[in-house]
């Protein structure tokens, strides 16, 4: 909607709602990153994603593994998008996930797989395309980098890969690693995922020499097994249920 005004903010601690509230004026909804954890919110509406190379029912608690609460707590959850999922997936490996996140009547289930867009250059964020003999050295710094590397090796020729803790930020020992690989690997260039291009785009400490070198790989969402339209038709009955209950809210406030 070319009306709609959406503002990306970055919030710390119990009172970071309280204050986007107070800042900002005539706000309707608050989409929150990682949030289905945070016992202190009591959201309408809960999308959790789950990686189907790393099901959660086949995890651990942090430390030991990566989850950071119990299943139990996805009674909470009123969706789930299942991410990750191969070309051909088994039916069988559908109604596993259905089995095992699936709850209660209310609660919906939708599957998707990543999907590779386009390669852009870091230094002028311009869509290049890479021959399959390119020599590339795949980096990322996300929780669960073996499918982008798997997707790299599948198209080109994976010389070597950076690896790096997801969220990690990004210092000048960073840069110097990335030029001592490119130095290493005559003729390659790094590839990384969208979410690290963002950390690093606007670098001016990265020398133009080395920046040249360097590409991001854009990706989008596919939903398959007909996930689609179920999704967006399930999404929009939520908003429509949400803006009912906003106004039954406004009238007894």
């Amino acid at each position: 909607n070319a009306r709609m005004a959406v503002k990306a903010c970055i919030l710390d601690g119990n009172d970071g709602i309280k204050q986007l509230l107070a800042e900002f004026e005539g706000i309707d909804v608050v989409i929150m990153d990682d949030g289905f954890q945070h016992r202190y919110v009591k959201p309408y509406l809960n999308i959790v994603v789950v990686d189907a190379t790393r099901p959660p029912y086949e995890d651990n608690l942090l430390p030991y593994g990566q989850l950071r609460d119990n299943m139990g707590s996805l009674y909470r959850a009123n969706m789930y998008v299942v991410t990750k999922c191969p070309e051909t997936m088994n039916p069988i490996n559908y109604r596993i996930f259905n089995q095992h996140l699936i709850m209660k009547a209310s609660q919906s289930i939708f599957f998707s797989r990543m999907a590779e867009r386009s390669v852009r250059s870091l230094s002028d964020n311009a869509e290049v395309e890479l021959p399959s003999t390119t020599r590339v050295i795949a980096m990322s710094g996300i929780g669960n980098s073996e499918v982008f590397k798997k997707s790299i090796a599948n198209r080109y020729k994976m010389v070597a890969s950076l690896d790096f803790e997801d969220h990690h930020v990004y210092r000048l020992a960073d840069l110097e690693r990335f030029e001592e690989m490119l130095n290493e690997y005559k003729d390659s260039v790094i590839v990384m995922t969208e979410k690290d291009a963002v950390k690093l785009i606007n670098s001016d400490k990265i020398p133009s020499s080395i920046k040249s070198r360097m590409f991001y790989e854009s990706i989008g969402l596919d939903f398959v097994y007909g996930s689609g339209p179920r999704f967006y038709r399930t999404l929009d009955d939520e908003i429509k249920k949400f803006s009912k209950y906003r106004e039954g809210v406004t009238l007894r406030g």
